[in-house]
C-alpha cells in the first residue's frame, strides 16, 4: 500500500499527515481518520486509528490519517475542539485535491475525541458522505445528536465504556436524523484494545455500502 507524508494547510497551521492509496489505476474514494485527544497522548497512531486504516486500505480505499493542530510535527496548540473541526474539514479539502482520490467519494471517520469532530466535520461540511464514530464521548454525541447531521452515520460504543452508559447511548442515537446505524459491542471498553481489526471491519462495511470499493459506479 503506498503510502505518503503530506503536509495541509488549516487556517494558516501546517498539520501533518499520512496518505495511504491502493495501487490501482482507478481512483479510490478517501476516508479521512480522526485520532483521540491530544490531551490524553492521541495521536495518528492510535491502536483504533490504525485498525480503522488498515482495513479500509485493504477494502480499496485511500486514507488520510493526520496529527490535529500541537500533535507530532503539526503547528499550532491544542484548541478544545474549534480549531480542530477546521483541521478535519482541512484534511477533507486536502485528500479531495489528491489525483488518486475520487473526490466525489469522500468519508470521514473518528475514535472517542476524533468521532465528535467528525460527526461535526459532517455538520459544518457538504464534503463527507458518510460518517463513522467511535465511542464519541457523551457531551459532544448529546449536542451532536439534536442537530442535523444529514449523512449516513454509523454510531459505536463498547458496552464497558468508562463515562457513557449503554443505556444513554440507545437513548441519544435515537435523537440523531436518519439514515443512521449504531452498535454497541459486548466486552469492549472506551479504549478498544483487543477489537481493533472488529471495528476496522465495521467501517470497511459500512464505508463500502456507500462509497462503493475502489472500483467507481461510474
Amino acid at each position: 500500500m503506498p503510502q505518503q507524508d503530506i503536509v495541509f494547510d488549516s487556517m494558516g497551521l501546517s498539520i501533518q499527515g499520512i496518505l495511504e492509496c491502493p495501487d490501482s489505476e482507478e481512483k479510490s474514494p478517501g476516508v479521512v481518520i480522526c485520532h483521540p485527544s491530544p490531551q490524553f497522548g492521541g495521536d495518528m497512531a492510535n491502536n483504533v486509528v490504525m485498525g480503522i486504516k488498515e482495513k479500509l486500505n485493504a477494502a480499496g480505499f485511500a486514507t488520510l490519517r493526520f496529527n490535529f493542530r500541537g500533535v507530532g510535527a503539526s503547528e499550532g496548540t491544542h484548541d478544545k475542539g474549534d480549531g480542530e473541526v477546521d483541521d478535519a474539514i482541512a484534511a477533507l479539502s486536502a485528500m479531495e485535491l489528491e489525483d488518486v482520490v475520487d473526490s466525489s467519494r469522500l468519508g470521514i471517520a473518528g475514535y472517542s475525541f476524533g468521532a465528535s469532530m467528525a460527526l461535526q466535520a459532517a455538520l459544518d461540511s457538504s464534503l463527507p458522505l458518510a460518517v463513522f464514530s467511535v465511542a464519541c464521548p457523551i457531551g459532544p454525541f448529546r449536542a451532536l445528536s439534536s442537530r442535523e447531521i444529514l449523512q449516513p452515520k454509523m454510531l459505536i460504543l463498547g458496552d464497558s465504556d468508562h463515562d457513557f452508559p449503554v443505556g444513554e447511548f440507545k437513548f441519544l442515537t435515537k435523537r440523531f436524523s436518519q439514515p443512521k446505524e449504531s452498535t454497541v459491542i459486548t466486552n469492549a471498553d472506551h479504549f478498544f484494545r483487543g477489537f481493533e481489526t472488529e471495528v476496522g471491519g465495521m467501517a470497511s462495511a459500512f464505508f463500502s455500502e456507500i462509497l462503493g470499493g475502489n472500483h467507481s459506479s461510474d
